[in-house]
């Protein structure tokens, strides 16, 4: 029986093993957490979340430690990245207990270099974040597809019949096709197959094209061909049209439908 002058020694939470399987999280971003995690076997993936994109940071294998930031500054705090298995990973999870007596009792210049050391890592992780979410910008930036983005938001779905021609070109050819949808900033043409053997339905094409819209309301409207798609059978072949030089009116024509 331990006298009233003992003092107690606080019992220390016993190591956990942690089994994880591919894909599955060990640590969120944002949530609060203590445990400070040791791989045994496997690979963690450290990731951060960004505008609903997951940016990935490192890969790390068995001996290395994640979590272990919220142990070193010696407050509570949010996790500053998420981490999930890749492979099948075995963890040991540690409660903070177990190092700070023997960080505490560390010669003073050694926790000074390591605090040091830490202002450093916060400082690289965070220019890291930076790149990677301009990497990722750049990336959005080099696939942006105009017509592809417009038509996401502003599309609508009809079936109307359109007359077009070429512009600039030598044959002045009347062809016909159907539109399928429209938005703000073009439409999706189908035209069956022999239109391509009276003219060119070549990416960058212009045409000039004549429809009327459910509204009653004509539209004369000047298109680039961006996108081709040619139907398994051969039949007929998709376009897809941006609108070049619309003017106001023609745009309130199409604001107006559009909103209906």
């Amino acid at each position: 029986m331990a006298s009233k002058n003992t003092p107690i020694k606080e019992k220390v939470p016993p190591i956990v093993l942690l089994k994880y399987k591919p894909g599955e999280t060990i640590i969120k971003g944002g949530d609060f957490g203590i445990t400070i995690y040791m791989i045994v076997e496997g690979e963690v993936e450290i990731y951060i979340e960004s505008d609903d994109k997951e940016l990935s940071i490192v890969t790390i294998g068995p001996g290395e430690v994640i979590g272990e930031m919220v142990f070193l500054t010696g407050t509570a705090s949010r996790r500053t990245a998420s981490a999930r298995a890749v492979k099948y990973t075995i963890l040991e999870a540690w409660h903070p207990s177990r190092l700070s007596s023997e960080y505490a009792n560390s010669p003073i210049i050694l926790r000074f270099m390591v605090n040091q050391i830490l202002k450093r890592l916060k400082n690289m992780n965070r220019m890291v974040m930076e790149l990677e979410k301009a990497k990722a910008r750049k990336k959005e930036l080099e696939n942006y597809d105009p017509w592809a983005s417009h038509r996401k938001f502003y599309r609508k779905q009809v079936d109307i019949e359109v007359m077009y021609r070429t512009i600039d070109a030598a044959t002045k050819a009347i062809l016909w096709g159907m539109m399928k949808d429209l938005s703000r900033t073009g439409m999706c043409l189908e035209v069956p197959q022999t239109n391509n053997y009276k003219c060119s339905h070549e990416p960058g094409d212009l045409f000039a094209a004549s429809s009327f819209l459910p509204n009653g309301k004509r539209l004369d409207v000047k298109m680039k061909i961006v996108r081709i798609h040619e139907s398994i059978d051969k039949r007929v072949i998709t376009l897809g049209l941006l609108f070049v030089d619309l003017n106001e009116h023609i745009n309130k024509k199409l604001g107006f439908f559009l909103m209906r």
